[in-house]
C-alpha cells in the first residue's frame, strides 16, 4: 500500500480581515459614519474614538479587541445591510463598537451600554428614545 503524505498547508486568512491596521480601519471608519448618521457633531466624535480605541488595544485584551470589533461589523453589515432602517442599522453599529468597551470587570455589559447610550444622548443633535433604547437592549 502506497502512503501519501500532503504538506500541511497554512491556513488561509479570513477574507473579512486582512491586518490588525485594516481592521482599526474598518472600525474607525464605521463608526464615524454610524455617528454622521445619527447626527453626531463630527467635534463630538474624535475624542470618543480614542478612549474606544484605547480600549480596544489595550495589551490586556485576547480576545475582546479590535479585530474582534472588525469581524462582527462585517458579519452585520453582510446579514443587516438593506434589510433594516438605515437609522437602525447604524445605532447597531454603534452597538457592536460599545459592546466590549469594558471588558474583565463586574457587570462589564451594562458598564458599556452605559458608556454607549451617554455618548448618543449627550452627544446626537437629536437623540430618540427609540434609537437609546435599542442602543442599549443590543448591548445588553
Amino acid at each position: 500500500m502506497m502512503w501519501k503524505f500532503w504538506k500541511k498547508k497554512e491556513p488561509e486568512l479570513n477574507p473579512r480581515y486582512r491586518s490588525t491596521e485594516e481592521a482599526n480601519q474598518y472600525a474607525e471608519d464605521s463608526f464615524y459614519t454610524a455617528c454622521v448618521f445619527l447626527g453626531i457633531p463630527v467635534d463630538q466624535q474624535t475624542n470618543e474614538w480614542v478612549r474606544i480605541y484605547s480600549a480596544y488595544n489595550d495589551a490586556s485584551r485576547y480576545y475582546h479587541n479590535m479585530n474582534h470589533i472588525h469581524e462582527m461589523l462585517v458579519m452585520f453589515s453582510e446579514l443587516a445591510l438593506n434589510k433594516m432602517e438605515v437609522e437602525d442599522y447604524w445605532v447597531l453599529v454603534l452597538a457592536i463598537i460599545y459592546h466590549d468597551f469594558y471588558n474583565g470587570v463586574d457587570a462589564a455589559e451594562k458598564k458599556s451600554a452605559f458608556e454607549a447610550v451617554l455618548f448618543y444622548y449627550t452627544k446626537a443633535r437629536k437623540p430618540t428614545m427609540e434609537n437609546g433604547e435599542l442602543l442599549r437592549e443590543a448591548i445588553l
